[in-house]
């Protein structure tokens, strides 16, 4: 058989393989016809699924993204990762909407958000998709809020230099090391937000509340969390400092409900399909810290005594030398 011969005896079997694939998923017209996963399925199959929810995407979407571009990339992401194609449809469903309402593009090289495969102990520990923040995609979304002037994050690590000092003028200071060796493993990251306010929030978290976080979040215990890669762990460290600032952040109660999204298995329950809107009640265990502050009539943070305080004074602080 000539090298041609073997190319059109693959190109033919890979055709075959693909239309079996294909020929799992009937044509789908309804939700009621969705598949328990998406094994077997190929990407043009699990773009069928999707499509189903195509109404309940356009309705939340922002106008810089598609319902057809969102449901293309989620359903090439699904279908190139063998894992998440083993997670229940439903919950990859959820997370695609989820993705969706935030307008949030699932494009992976983007880094906004991810869809996460894990365990659900809550439910007879069943692999399912969970929808997680990347850090871009959590900046993004402060950003939009309109209130936020300059914001800045970073990680020290051990042969940095740190201080910091409190007060009415609340000072880092953060001297990068300048040598060619590895700088050390990261101990510290911190968080420094600029409100058009005026007022700041200053954030610092040490290794050990950092890895508090992740020991809670479900997700960072899959092989697949960025949290488990050395060239994403220093954006985990990144992101878990912004989240933890923006709790005290002057925003409305909708973007705190957003924020609680970040690292949860998304139930269809709290889907609204006519408006494709996530019900924050039905989430289940979510982070209730991020919202528990907040003024629902106001959206403003509500001080308490082990709440540290906003500095409104306008003028702008000294943050570094």
């Amino acid at each position: 058989m000539t090298t041609q011969e073997k190319a059109l005896d693959m190109l033919k079997k890979k055709a075959k393989k693909s239309n079996k694939e294909e020929n799992n998923i009937t044509a789908t017209t309804n939700a009621d016809s969705v598949p328990a996963t998406f094994e077997g399925v190929n990407s043009n199959g699990i773009k069928k699924i999707l499509t189903v929810y195509q109404d309940a995407i356009a309705d939340v979407i922002p106008k810089h993204l598609t319902p057809e571009r969102v449901i293309q990339i989620a359903s090439v992401t699904a279908a190139r990762n063998p894992k998440l194609k083993k997670c229940t449809s439903e919950s990859i469903i959820a997370a695609v909407i989820a993705a969706a309402s935030l307008g949030l593009d699932p494009t992976p090289q983007l880094g906004l958000c991810a869809f996460i495969p894990r365990k659900n102990k809550y439910n007879n520990y069943r692999l399912e998709c969970t929808f997680e923040f990347q850090y871009k995609g959590l900046a993004n979304l402060a950003w939009r809020t309109g209130i936020v002037k300059s914001m800045k994050t970073a990680v020290v690590r051990e042969k940095d230099t740190f201080s910091h000092s409190t007060g009415i003028d609340e000072k880092i200071d953060h001297i990068l090391y300048d040598g060619d060796d590895f700088p050390g493993e990261i101990k510290k990251t911190y968080a420094i937000i600029h409100f058009t306010t005026g007022g700041y929030i200053v954030e610092i978290m040490n290794k050990w509340q950092v890895m508090q976080h992740k020991d809670f979040a479900e997700a960072g215990k899959s092989p697949s969390s960025p949290w488990n890669s050395k060239m994403n762990e220093h954006w985990q460290w990144r992101k878990t400092v912004l989240k933890q600032a923006l709790k005290l952040a002057p925003v409305s109660i909708e973007y705190q409900k957003q924020i609680a999204m970040d690292e949860q298995i998304i139930p269809m329950d709290a889907v609204n399909r006519s408006r494709g809107k996530i019900d924050i009640e039905l989430l289940g265990d979510v982070d209730t810290k991020m919202i528990e502050n907040v003024d629902t009539e106001t959206g403003e943070v509500i001080e308490t005594a082990d709440a540290p305080k906003m500095n409104t004074d306008t003028k702008e602080p000294a943050l570094f030398n």
